[in-house]
């Protein structure tokens, strides 16, 4: 249901904040299972989480096979953000930074 969606996101993007007020002044990189950004879909929250905290990178998986064609790789806002599943990277490690 679309009510119990929203709770589930909700409760993802506070975890996340919590998570980056617990970073302090450190450089901060953020690594998600779903893509923040992806085609025409965009998670608001989390966006506003990376810019607000000025998060370098942001590392996701999720997308495979065809789907990884169309994943997010660049800048976006003071981000990058960059697709590293299994297979869309070839089962390679990928330098971050």
């Amino acid at each position: 249901s679309t009510g119990q969606d929203a709770k589930i996101m909700n409760r993802e993007i506070q975890r996340l904040k919590t998570s980056l007020d617990a970073a302090g002044d450190h450089q901060k990189l953020v690594f998600l299972h779903y893509p923040p950004l992806y085609q025409h879909y965009r998670c608001e929250g989390i966006l506003k989480l990376l810019k607000d905290y000025e998060v370098r990178y942001c590392g996701y998986g999720h997308l495979h096979g065809q789907a990884y064609r169309y994943a997010f790789n660049g800048w976006h806002d003071h981000s990058h953000h960059l697709c590293v599943s299994g297979d869309g990277i070839f089962f390679k490690p990928c330098k971050i930074l």
